[in-house]
């Protein structure tokens, strides 16, 4: 028995960590003015494409980004991203925008540009990051969303 334990303190970090490498995923909640989930895949060290969802205004909004990470200050782990994307707003008739109502159901498409910073925990495999992403709607209606910011937790798989 002690074999098998002392094998699988032994084995079970290096196997999460070949892991982490062989499928670089990161999956985890956006806490903000709009709060989500968050879904992150690496197509590089450096390259990374970001998927979000979250509420915001009685509306959802769905938001695929390609995001530039680099390293920031020469710390290991820290790195700062910057990146732009374009979003889907999905609106009920109750939604409140810029203090209207919504009399009806609607969607509207738009840009997004995102800038933050991310740590990467290196004996865990979570990842925290702070960002700023502003969006404007340029089909539907016209709405500039400058305030949108979020911290995000996510776990790396």
């Amino acid at each position: 028995m002690k074999k098998i334990c002392f094998f699988l303190a032994v084995a079970l970090p290096m196997l999460l960590s070949a892991q982490r490498r062989a499928f670089p995923n990161a999956m985890g909640i956006r806490l903000g003015l709009g709060s989500g989930v968050t879904y992150q895949r690496f197509l590089t060290d450096r390259n990374v494409l970001e998927v979000m969802a979250y509420q915001r205004m009685g509306g959802v909004n769905l938001t695929l980004l390609n995001e530039t990470h680099q390293r920031l200050f020469g710390m290991p782990g820290l790195k700062w991203h910057y990146g732009y994307g374009a979003h889907v707003w999905l609106f009920n008739q109750y939604s409140v925008l810029n203090e209207n109502r919504l009399h009806q159901n609607s969607a509207a498409f738009g840009v997004d540009g995102i800038v933050g910073m991310t740590y990467y925990f290196k004996s865990i495999p979570i990842q925290v990051s702070v960002d700023w992403k502003p969006g404007a709607n340029i089909k539907g209606s016209h709405y500039i969303e400058w305030d949108a910011g979020g911290i995000s937790a996510r776990y790396r798989f």
